[in-house]
This record gives structure tokens, C-alpha cells and sequence, in this order.
């Protein structure tokens, strides 16, 4: 048989089969016309045998053959270009979360100074509610959290959203303007604020419109939304702690370390303006507001889901913390789920696969979290006990 004619029955065969199948199926066996450094049997893909082989001048049979092949080919044609419309499709699928359009909103506070608020749009998900991200207590911008393309690709919602802090940056230390708007109350009001216009300007579901997903000290304003709103169906409190305040994590910290508590006590009474305490990210005031302050009180009222996941080598904020909490919520009767992992403050996120570090398993967490739209949280809960273990 001629050699063209070999090359295009082999060709046609493949083609068949599928073009899925593997690249193994385009080999030529050794012949005249083969290049000398091919084998029989080594595999190539269709442009490199072509290169290697030297074709004779088509005889007016193998010009036939050609015709022949090209109208079985064409009987395969349907199934290859159902393949091709489906890897398309899945191609702009995963543009559109990697790439998802951000548009900003602007809030006006009451001293005239202007709130940002970052939508994300990831074109995919539930289109009525909206994943609420709060960062810790660093001034990063968005786009400097390493972790945060990830959940952009993992969130179950539509929305992804940011409360910016004023005066962030990409190295996450707070520029001037940011202590106007440091107290956590601010950040709380900050929160509650700008879920009542995204819930305006998104038209999100007017019960459990929000899942929250915060980090470290962003947790503490997480929680007092969860506790002062109707609007969030589902809490992950990543590396928060929660359950001590923030001066008895300190304590445990720093193993009552007498010199350290002198300077609590004195920011405790008397902080200073344009001063940072442990570190040039995070000002007094900001240590001020927060010194005797924790999640779980916060969350008298709230019926939502809450997921805690903690890090046993954590030391910046003591695992005791979060099993504290974990232990309060379930005596309130609270939905509670809690993941210990063998990792620091970064549950992982800087060296396991997403779908087994911390973040993931908490995105993982929120697809399944109870969905909660047709009725608030808090209808026919029962009342709060007074209890504070």
C-alpha cells in the first residue's frame, strides 16, 4: 500500500475514535520515507509526523483515497464540534470567575468623608446573595491579599464584597486618615451601612442576604453584624478566636509578661493619636476599641450557621480562644461546625492545596451552609438565655 495511504488511514482512525483520545494514537511505523531518527511506535502529534515524512507525488489513486477519507471524516464532524463548543464554553466559564468585573460604591459618612465598597462580579452563583469578606486587623488593599484569587474562584455566590479600609495599602501598613474610622464600633457601623445599600443596589434577598467569611480580628466586626443583623445566613470565623477577649488572648500570649502589661494598662487608659502599638500596622485606638472586647456576646440573638476554624500552632491568636467560643455557641443552641488544623495564623493557605487548607474548607463550608430565604433567622427563636461561661 503507498505510504500517503498508510499515514491517512492511521490519521483517519484516530480522527474517528475521538479527538479526545491520547496522543499515542499518531505514530508511523518506520518506512523509506520516515525520517531515520523516528522509531515504530514513538508517539508524535499529527504536525510533527507530518514533518518527518517525505511524500512521493500523489498518484491519481491516492487522490481519490483523499476523497474517500474526507467523507468519512465528515461523519464525525458533529461529535468534534460538540467538543470544541463545550471546551469553549468551559474556557469563558473559568474566565469569567478568574476574572470577574469590579466596580466600586461610594457611601457617605455623616463627617462627609466617603465609604468605598468593592463589588465583585464573578458572573457565576447564586445571583440574590452576596459573600462578605473582612479582612483583618492589617491595612492591605483587596489586590495585596494573596488569598484572596481564591475565593474568587471558590465562593458559591455571585457577589464577592469588601468594606475597604481608608488609608490601606499594598504593604498593609494604615496611612494617614485611617485612625478618623479605627474604632471597631466604626468598622461595625461601616459594615452595617454598606450591607443596607448592597442589598439596595444588588437586589439581594431581603432575609439572609449575606454570608460572611472573616479573617483574624475581622472576625470581631463579623460577629457584631451577625448579631445586630437579619441579613447574614451564614458566619466562618477564620483564625478569630472569639471566645476571650482580646487582653486575656494577649495574656496567654505573652504569658503574663509584666512589661507588656504595663503598656496594655497605658493604652488601655490613655492612647495616643498617630501612634501604633506591636508593629506599624495597627494604631492605639484601634487597640483601645478592641482590649475588652469578644465575639460571643455578640452573638446573643443569632441563628444563623457558624463555622470556626483555628490553627493548633496559631500564635497570634490562642486556639483556646476559638474552643472557648465553639463551647458558648453550642450552650446558646447555636448551628456550630469547627475545624482544628496542624497549621499557623494562615491556616495553610501558604502551603496546602486549596481545596485542604483553611480558607478552602471554609468556602467549602459555605456552599453547603443552610440556606435561609424565605424566613429571618430569628423568627420563632427562642429567647436568649443570660449566660456567660
Amino acid at each position: 500500500m503507498h505510504v500517503r495511504q498508510k499515514c491517512m488511514r492511521r490519521w483517519d482512525k484516530a480522527l474517528g475514535d475521538g479527538v479526545a483520545r491520547s496522543a499515542s494514537l499518531w505514530t508511523i511505523c518506520a518506512s523509506s520515507t520516515v525520517s531515520p531518527s523516528r522509531n515504530c511506535g514513538v508517539p508524535g502529534s499529527r504536525a510533527e509526523v507530518a514533518e518527518n515524512i517525505r511524500l512521493p507525488p500523489p498518484s491519481r489513486r491516492a487522490r481519490t483515497f483523499d476523497r474517500y477519507a474526507g467523507a468519512r471524516q465528515s461523519r464525525h464532524m458533529p461529535r468534534r464540534l460538540a467538543l470544541v463548543i463545550i471546551l469553549w464554553l468551559g474556557l469563558l466559564n473559568g474566565r469569567a470567575v478568574a476574572e470577574p468585573e469590579r466596580r466600586d460604591l461610594q457611601i457617605r459618612r455623616a463627617d462627609d468623608s466617603l465609604l468605598t465598597v468593592e463589588i465583585y462580579d464573578r458572573k457565576v452563583g447564586s445571583p440574590d446573595q452576596a459573600l462578605m469578606v473582612l479582612q483583618g486587623s492589617t491595612c492591605n488593599t483587596t489586590q495585596s491579599l494573596a488569598w484572596f484569587d481564591q475565593v474568587l474562584r471558590e465562593a458559591s455566590t455571585r457577589w464577592v464584597v469588601v468594606v475597604a479600609k481608608d488609608a490601606s495599602s499594598d504593604a498593609g501598613v494604615c496611612g494617614p486618615g485611617y485612625e478618623a474610622h479605627a474604632t471597631e464600633e466604626a468598622r461595625w457601623f461601616d459594615h452595617l451601612s454598606a450591607a443596607r445599600r448592597l442589598k439596595q443596589e444588588l437586589k439581594l434577598r431581603d432575609h439572609g442576604a449575606f454570608q460572611l467569611l472573616a479573617v483574624s480580628a475581622g472576625g470581631l466586626t463579623a460577629c457584631a453584624m451577625a448579631g445586630a443583623s437579619e441579613d447574614v445566613s451564614a458566619l466562618a470565623l477564620l483564625s478569630t478566636g472569639g471566645g476571650l477577649t482580646f487582653r486575656d488572648e494577649l495574656e496567654i500570649l505573652t504569658k503574663g509578661d509584666p512589661e507588656f502589661a504595663e503598656q496594655r494598662l497605658r493604652i488601655q487608659s490613655d492612647p495616643r493619636l498617630g501612634k501604633t502599638w506591636m508593629g506599624q500596622t495597627n494604631p492605639e485606638i484601634w487597640w483601645w476599641s478592641v482590649l475588652g472586647k469578644r465575639c460571643l456576646p455578640l452573638l446573643d440573638g443569632y441563628r444563623g450557621a457558624v463555622l470556626v476554624v483555628h490553627g493548633v500552632k496559631d500564635t497570634s491568636t490562642p486556639i483556646e480562644s476559638a474552643r472557648t467560643l465553639v463551647r458558648g455557641l453550642e450552650a446558646r443552641g447555636v448551628e456550630v461546625s469547627d475545624i482544628e488544623l496542624p497549621t499557623e495564623h494562615d491556616l495553610g493557605t501558604k502551603d496546602l492545596p486549596p481545596e485542604e487548607n483553611g480558607l478552602g474548607r471554609a468556602l467549602a463550608w459555605l456552599k453547603g451552609a443552610p440556606n435561609r430565604e424565605a424566613e429571618s433567622p430569628r423568627l420563632n427563636a427562642e429567647p436568649t438565655p443570660a449566660f456567660d461561661p
